[in-house]
């Protein structure tokens, strides 16, 4: 038999040509130098792959439950009550981790003098969300300068108006 590597492509040409059963099995593995032994594995993981992509309908998201279940078991139930006036923001590593031409990262410290030590300044706590994020990349950037970005860059502020 031929030992090469096959491509998914390849692989799916052959698995077809048995589906239509034109060929027998045994002549498309001697066609295509394989062995039946192959063939009936990638077909197996062809129409599992399948069932999975097309789900039954019933207990389709029991995947995701038990995914959100072991995540809650591991991090608990956290809830936040955003009060009037209260400023949110969220962010990805990408933020933090941003690095300027010499290597050195934006930071938590950073975030934290450009949102304010204490929270936001009470100037910056009357700006609106948008105002709050277009700032805060406007300084990573500066930050960053011509450095190439090596992470995508998540953030998210929320602001309850009072």
């Amino acid at each position: 038999m031929k030992l090469r590597k096959w491509t998914p492509e390849e692989k799916m040409a052959i698995l077809l040509e048995g589906i239509k059963g034109q060929k027998s099995v045994a002549d498309i593995c001697r066609e295509h130098q394989i062995s039946q032994a192959l063939y009936y594995r990638w077909r197996d993981k062809f129409l599992e792959g399948g069932k999975k992509g097309l789900g039954t309908g019933a207990g389709e998201g029991n995947g995701y439950r038990a995914e959100i279940e072991k995540l809650q078991k591991i991090i608990g139930k956290q809830t936040i009550q955003i009060e009037p006036g209260d400023t949110l923001v969220l962010y990805t590593d990408g933020i933090t981790e941003a690095q300027d031409q010499h290597g050195a990262l934006f930071g938590k410290p950073r975030l934290h003098e450009v949102l304010g030590t204490e929270g936001f300044p009470s100037g910056v706590r009357r700006l609106s969300a948008q105002h709050i994020q277009e700032a805060l990349l406007a300084e990573v950037r500066r930050f960053v300068g011509q450095a190439p970005q090596f992470d995508d860059m998540t953030l998210v502020v929320l602001v309850r108006d009072s």
